[in-house]
């Protein structure tokens, strides 16, 4: 039976994991881009495409679930940029 980590080792495992520029993106992320991309009123068939030009991608991405952590959040700031220009 494997001793339970201590507060330590459980928040340096955390930290790592927050800190690893490949972790998934989260769910919460996901929610956010979707309520701003339909703030922005992007049409769900092009959202995909859209998000490729925002993040600057090569390739647009079969889903939104394939982004990074990293990707997530800086998507959220370019999207929350883009409202405040349009506003």
């Amino acid at each position: 039976m494997k001793a339970p980590a201590s507060k330590s080792q459980q928040q340096q495992a955390e930290k790592t994991v927050n800190n690893d520029p490949n972790a998934p993106i989260t769910e919460n992320q996901l929610k956010a881009i979707h309520v701003l991309l339909d703030k922005l009123k992007v049409d769900d068939k092009l959202k995909h495409a859209y998000m490729a030009d925002v993040l600057q991608l090569e390739k647009e991405p079969e889903t939104l679930k394939t982004l990074t952590k990293v990707q997530g959040s800086t998507a959220i700031e370019r999207l929350n940029l883009l409202i405040k220009d349009v506003a």
